[in-house]
C-alpha cells in the first residue's frame, strides 16, 4: 500500500490506530508516562521508564533509549525503578517503543521496516502496516532512525494468542544527545585473531527467502560475524555494501561465508532485473505520449493517481530516471520521494511531462535599470542574477537592495533525504550610519541638559542604494563578481565576491563625501559610514514558548553552534539548549577573539557552515541574536565589520569574509 491510499482510506486507517489503541487498553496494558530522575549529584532528566534490571536502568528520552547504573541515582529514584520494574514483571509496563499518532494516540509495537510512506508494527505475534502520515513528528522520526540503525525484526509467521509474548532485546540506536554514548559502527569484518562473541552465532540473512534491496541485509564473515549492510553491487570477487550509517565499502567475496556468497549473487540477480526492468521503463516514458503542460503548471497542484487509481493533490518538485520527488498540498514543506513504478500511467505521462517542461525550461530574463540588476525571471532562481548549482548546495546573488544599503547573496543547503527542504542562509552586505536628532520634551521644546546644551539621540540608519554602475547579465556560472554603484548620499561602493563549490569570499570598499559640519544646534549631522558583512541563520521553529521538546527534537535534532576562538577552548551551543543554560557552562573559562564559527547538524544535511575571516587584525568578528530568543533554533547571526577606522569602509581581499561549506562525513 503506497501513500496514495491515503485519501480514500485515511479513516478505515485511523479505525485500525484507534482499535489497536482499545485493544491495549482492555488488556491491561500500560504506558509509563515520563517521570523525573535525578543523580546523586543533583542532575535531573525528563525521560520515560522502559526497563531496569539489579545493576542499571534504561529510560526513553527524545526517542532514544539511554542506559545509567543505579547507583548513581538517588535513593527516590532508585526506588521510583526498582518500583516501576516490579509493576513491568507483573504486567504493568511494556518494553517495546511506544508509537504517537497525530492525535496523540499511542500504541506500544515492536518495529519491523518503514519505507517513504508507510510503517510495519508487530503487537501481539501480528502485523500491520500503517502509513506514516499518521504518526506525529517524534514517532516518524523514531521511524526513520530505527530503518536507518538497526536490523528490523522479523514478522512473527503464526500468532500465538494464549502465549506471552517473550521479552525482546533492545536495539541500540544512534542518538544526538550528547549525555548518550554508542557503540561505533564497524566499517569492516573483524579479524579471526579477534575473540569471538555471541554475535558470532548470528544467521545470515535466508538468499532463498523474500529479498529486498531496499532492507539491510545480515552479511556474515568467515569467521562467523555478522555485518548489518544494505547490498550495492558484485563486480568479479568485489562485493559492495553500505553501511545502515551510510558508508559505503568494498570487500573481496572471500571474506564471507557460503551463504553471503549465494545471497551476494542472488541479489545481483535481482539487482540486474530491476536495473533490466528501469531500463524498459526508462524507455518506454522517453517515447510516451504526454499531455501538453507550460511551465505555469510547475507551480501547480496536480491529482497524482498510483497504479491502484487512488490520488492525492501534490506538487511536482522534481524526478529522476528512478524516482519523483512531490510535496503534498496540505503540506508543501515536506517532500516525498517515489519511485515511478508506484504511479499510474496517465499519472506516468503527467509526471514525464512536468519533467521534460522543467529539463528543457529556456531562461528568461529582465533588463536591469537603476537600483535593480537583471534578473531571472523563471524557474526557482527567479529574482536573482548570478547562480552556483551544486550537489550539496545552491547559490545566488539577488538584484535588489537588501534593506541595509548591500546586496544579498543566499545560499541553500540540501540534504541527501530528498523529504527535508534546503535550508537556506543570508550573507548580507551592510552599511550603517548614525545621525543626530534633538531630543524633544512633551511640549515640543528642544530638551536641554544643566548647561543648557542640547540633548541630541543618534539612532542608526542604513545607506540605499540609488544606482547599479555593473549592469552584469545573469548567469549560471559567474564565479567572480565585482558590483559597483552608487548610494542615496551620492556615495560609492564596490563589492566584490568569488562564488564556487568550494565556499565563498566576500571583500568591498565605498567612498562617501563628508557631511557638513552642522553650524547651529538644529542643523542634522551624519557619522561616517561603517561597512560590514551579515550571515543570518534563519530560525527553524519560531514559536518556542509553546514547542514541545518532541516536536523540537524532531526539527532540530543534533544540530549546533560551534565558536573557535583563537586561544583557548572552543564553545558547543546545542540548539536545543537555552543560551542562559550553556551559556553557564563555560562561566569563567577563558575565550580569546573569535577565529571561526560553524552551524551543523541534522537540519542542514551532510553540509556544515563556516564563516572565518582571512585575518582578524584589527577587524570586528561575533555573533548575535534578537532580543527574546531563548534558544539557538530561533535563528542567529555572524556579523564581521572592521575594528579600527582603517577598515571602517573598506574590507580588502586579505581581511575578506569566508564562508567554508564543507561535506561533513
Amino acid at each position: 500500500m503506497t501513500l496514495f491510499c491515503m485519501v480514500k482510506i485515511m479513516n478505515i486507517r485511523r479505525y485500525i490506530f484507534v482499535s489497536i489503541f482499545l485493544v491495549l487498553s482492555n488488556l491491561g496494558i500500560t504506558c509509563f508516562a515520563k517521570q523525573v530522575w535525578v543523580d546523586k549529584n543533583g542532575q535531573k532528566i525528563e525521560a520515560e521508564f522502559v526497563r531496569a534490571d539489579e545493576e542499571s536502568l534504561t529510560v526513553l528520552m527524545f526517542g532514544q533509549e539511554m542506559s545509567m547504573p543505579l547507583d548513581s541515582l538517588s535513593p527516590f529514584s532508585k526506588a521510583l525503578a526498582v518500583k516501576m520494574r516490579n509493576e513491568a514483571a507483573n504486567g504493568g509496563g511494556s518494553q517495546v517503543p511506544v508509537w504517537t499518532d497525530t492525535q496523540g494516540r499511542n500504541i506500544r509495537a515492536h518495529f519491523i521496516r518503514a519505507d517513504a510512506s508507510n510503517i510495519t508494527l508487530e503487537m501481539n505475534g501480528k502485523t500491520f502496516t500503517l502509513p506514516l502520515e499518521m504518526l506525529d513528528a517524534k514517532s516518524m522520526r523514531q521511524a526513520f532512525v530505527m530503518s536507518q540503525s538497526a536490523n528490523p525484526l522479523p514478522p512473527t509467521p503464526t500468532p500465538a494468542p494464549p502465549a506471552p509474548q517473550p521479552t525482546r532485546p533492545s536495539t541500540p540506536v544512534p542518538t544526538t544527545l550528547p549525555a548518550v554514548t554508542t557503540a561505533p559502527t564497524s566499517t569492516s569484518i573483524p579479524t579471526p585473531a579477534e575473540k569471538p562473541t555471541a554475535a558470532s552465532t548470528a544467521k545470515g540473512t535466508d538468499p532463498n527467502g523474500p529479498l529486498n534491496l531496499d532492507q539491510p541485509q545480515t552479511w556474515i564473515s568467515t569467521d562467523g560475524r555478522p555485518l548489518e549492510a544494505y547490498f550495492l553491487g558484485l563486480k568479479g570477487n568485489e562485493l559492495s555494501l553500505k553501511l545502515t550509517g551510510g558508508r559505503e565499502l568494498s570487500m573481496p567475496l572471500e571474506k564471507f561465508d557460503q551463504n553471503s556468497h549465494k545471497l551476494a549473487q542472488n541479489l545481483k540477480k535481482l539487482k540486474d532485473q530491476d536495473n533490466q526492468k528501469r531500463s524498459q521503463a526508462l524507455a518506454k516514458r522517453k517515447n510516451m505520449k504526454v499531455p501538453e503542460v507550460t511551465e505555469a503548471d510547475l507551480d501547480k497542484s496536480h491529482a497524482f493517481k498510483n497504479s491502484e487509481g487512488n490520488a492525492v493533490q501534490a506538487k511536482f518538485i522534481e524526478a529522476n530516471d528512478e524516482r519523483v520527488v512531490i510535496a503534498m498540498s496540505n503540506n508543501p514543506n515536506r517532500r516525498i520521494p517515489l519511485p515511478w513504478e508506484k504511479f499510474s500511467s496517465e499519472s506516468q505521462a503527467l509526471l514525464e511531462a512536468l519533467r521534460r517542461v522543467k529539463k528543457t525550461m529556456v531562461p528568461k530574463f529582465a533588463s536591469g535599470s537603476g537600483n535593480k540588476l537583471p534578473r531571472f525571471t523563471n524557474g526557482k532562481f527567479a529574482g536573482y542574477n548570478s547562480v552556483i548549482e551544486t550537489e550539496r548546495f545552491d547559490v545566488a546573488l539577488g538584484s535588489t537592495d537588501n534593506g541595509l544599503g548591500g546586496v544579498n547573496v543566499r545560499i541553500w543547503l540540501k540534504s541527501e533525504d530528498d523529504s527535508l527542504p534546503p535550508r537556506n542562509f543570508n550573507v548580507q552586505f551592510s552599511t550603517l550610519y548614525t545621525h543626530r536628532v534633538l531630543r524633544k520634551n512633551p511640549d515640543g521644546s528642544i530638551k536641554r541638559n544643566k548647561n543648557k546644551e542640547p540633548e541630541y539621540a543618534w539612532p542608526r540608519a542604513r545607506r540605499r542604494i540609488t544606482k547599479f554602475d555593473t549592469m552584469l547579465e545573469p548567469s549560471m556560472d559567474r564565479e567572480q563578481i565585482t558590483l559597483r554603484g552608487t548610494f542615496d548620499n551620492k556615495g560609492t561602493f564596490e563589492y566584490n565576491m568569488e562564488l564556487n563549490k568550494k565556499g565563498l569570499l566576500f571583500w568591498s570598499k565605498m567612498k562617501e563625501p563628508p557631511f557638513p559640519k552642522p553650524k547651529k544646534e538644529t542643523d542634522p549631522f551624519q557619522n561616517p559610514t561603517q561597512l560590514s558583512f551579515h550571515v543570518s541563520i534563519p530560525g527553524l521553529i519560531q514559536d518556542a514558548k509553546n514547542v514541545t521538546a518532541d516536536k523540537m527534537e524532531s526539527i532540530v535534532g543534533d544540530a549546533y553552534l560551534s565558536l573557535r576562538p583563537q586561544s583557548g577552548k572552543p564553545r558547543k551551543f546545542p540548539f536545543r539548549d537555552q543560551w542562559t543554560v550553556t551559556k553557564k557552562k563555560f562561566a569563567g573559562d577563558k575565550f580569546g577573539a573569535l577565529k571561526s564559527m560553524t552551524v551543523e547538524g541534522f537540519p542542514y544535511g551532510n553540509t556544515k557552515l563556516t564563516a572565518i575571516p582571512v585575518n582578524t587584525s584589527d577587524m570586528s568578528f561575533g555573533y548575535g541574536y534578537q532580543y527574546g530568543m531563548l534558544f539557538p533554533f530561533q535563528g542567529l547571526h555572524f556579523y564581521y565589520s572592521g575594528a579600527s577606522e582603517r577598515y571602517k569602509q573598506e574590507i580588502p581581499k586579505n581581511r575578506a569574509l569566508k564562508i567554508l561549506l564543507t561535506e561533513v562525513d
